[in-house]
């Protein structure tokens, strides 16, 4: 086990530091008493407002505009680096927004205009985690994707599954 696993589990267990380590080495846990000024590791999460994603992919886009109006690589890649870095903060959300919004019969909640741009994302590989991710946005927001009928299963039982 990792020390963030180990960590993660005196934090919810209420061990001291240390004690998920302890016993599997055999030990015995210490129980919590308090903080007595130790450190301990924080959440490995945080909640960010909405605003503050949206104005971080506005940034990632000006980034990219500028430095393919400079044609400068290092920009560039920064700029690549910088999306691939917020997919996961708008990932998830927008997931399930479409989720929640996916009408029958090809009737598509205006929002989705909102998110065409992310739609518009080149949705990489079946393979990948975050391609396959983006393949499921399209899907739910009726958009054609190269998938096999395996996939669109996949996807139909997906959404059936959050719909319960």
């Amino acid at each position: 086990m990792s020390a963030t696993t180990l960590g993660k589990l005196d934090t919810a267990l209420e061990w001291e530091p240390g004690s998920a380590s302890d016993v599997l080495r055999g030990g015995t846990p210490k129980a919590r008493q308090g903080n007595d000024g130790v450190a301990s590791l924080g959440p490995d999460g945080v909640a960010v407002a909405l605003r503050v994603v949206l104005d971080l992919l506005g940034i990632s886009r000006d980034l990219d505009t500028i430095a393919r109006e400079v044609k400068d690589a290092r920009l560039e890649e920064l700029a690549r680096r910088l999306a691939v870095a917020l997919r996961p903060m708008y990932g998830e959300y927008v997931t399930r927004l479409f989720e929640e919004n996916k009408r029958e019969n090809g009737s598509l909640s205006p929002m989705y205009a909102v998110f065409s741009e992310l739609l518009d994302e080149p949705a990489g590989s079946v393979d990948d985690e975050d391609g396959r991710e983006r393949l499921y946005r399209r899907w739910l927001a009726g958009r054609e994707i190269d998938a096999d009928q395996g996939l669109l299963a996949e996807f139909e039982a997906r959404f059936s599954r959050r719909q319960q």
